[in-house]
């Protein structure tokens, strides 16, 4: 799991243009490992969403099941989706309670519901924004948020989230 902390210290946004990643690892008991991993802008996971594919092999995220972020826009969540990684919102400030919570089932997920380009800036690329968060999920089991296909739970496929969905990040 990687958590964007481009301060290097709290959860932060703008996950497309962070250098800076918090990389959990939690074992079967909900015990965790934390390490850290430092990109430059040239590796940044905008620049590799918006790039070859063929890159993802050489990049960090390769082996992140799950990003938890406090902004990151809808293009990048799906792009992460195609590569088996559920990209979610959230409000917490400190990584390592956002994985108590995560291991708990507390951890709730908010959808972007921006719009234009996927970066998450409503359209344009001048990024002073703000985004309503209007829609969580709370599971019972231990790695919540979301259906599962990455989209943070602002979308429509054809299943309910309201009862578990598709749920497969358990």
């Amino acid at each position: 799991m990687a958590i964007t902390a481009q301060d290097k210290q709290n959860i932060t946004g703008h996950a497309g243009h962070c250098e800076h990643f918090f990389i959990f690892e939690i074992d079967e008991e909900g015990k965790f490992q934390k390490s850290s991993v430092e990109i430059n802008e040239e590796n940044s996971l905008h620049n590799f969403l918006h790039g070859d594919a063929a890159q993802f092999e050489n990049h960090f995220i390769k082996d992140v099941k799950i990003l938890l972020t406090q902004d990151i826009g809808q293009g990048a969540i799906k792009k992460l989706a195609r590569h088996k990684i559920a990209a979610y919102i959230i409000r917490e400030d400190d990584p390592e309670t956002a994985i108590q919570k995560l291991v708990e089932g507390t951890l709730e997920a908010y959808a972007n519901e921006g719009g234009g380009c996927g970066c998450g800036s409503g359209g344009g690329h001048h990024h002073e924004h703000e985004h309503e968060h209007a829609h969580h999920h709370e599971h019972e089991h231990g790695h919540g948020g979301g259906c599962g296909c990455g989209s943070g739970g602002g979308h429509d496929h054809g299943h309910d989230h309201d009862n578990g969905g598709c749920c497969q990040n358990h």
